[in-house]
């Protein structure tokens, strides 16, 4: 996709990205203020995706990444910032996008904190290789 959301958004194995998995979320980041964020389920999958996220919720997230709870998304987590400059139509292009996939049941965990950041100078390290995500029963 245009937006690169398959960049974090992948579900990693071993041998790269899970078959079957297409924006599903499950890798782990390490961010500079040593939280851990594991991407999200982008699929509109009702259970564990953005199925049951509002259209507007999506929308204010890529306008000023602001997620549902309030909190600002860290622009290294989730670009924002590059999307924030898109018109309103290819915002909804995406959603629409989003909206039209097929849905995948994989239940992302919310973002933890870190016992220690590791990699001086570095903002992020990334846990290639494993699902941090887990197989959701209906």
């Amino acid at each position: 996709d245009i937006s690169a959301c398959d960049g974090c958004h992948h579900t990693p194995g071993p041998q790269g990205s899970l078959p079957g998995m297409y924006l599903a979320g499950g890798g782990k980041y390490l961010l500079a203020d040593n939280t851990t964020v594991v991407a999200s389920n982008l699929t509109p999958d009702t259970a564990t995706g953005l199925g049951h996220v509002p259209d507007e919720d999506v929308l204010r997230v890529l306008r000023s990444g602001v997620a549902r709870d309030g909190r600002t998304l860290f622009h290294r987590a989730m670009p924002w910032t590059a999307y924030s400059h898109w018109t309103e139509e290819d915002r909804r292009a995406v959603l629409t996008y989003l909206r039209h996939l097929r849905p995948v049941l994989h239940r992302i965990p919310d973002p933890l904190e870190s016992a220690a950041f590791m990699g001086t100078g570095a903002l992020e390290e990334i846990y290639f290789g494993r699902d941090y995500g887990a197989a959701a029963t209906p």
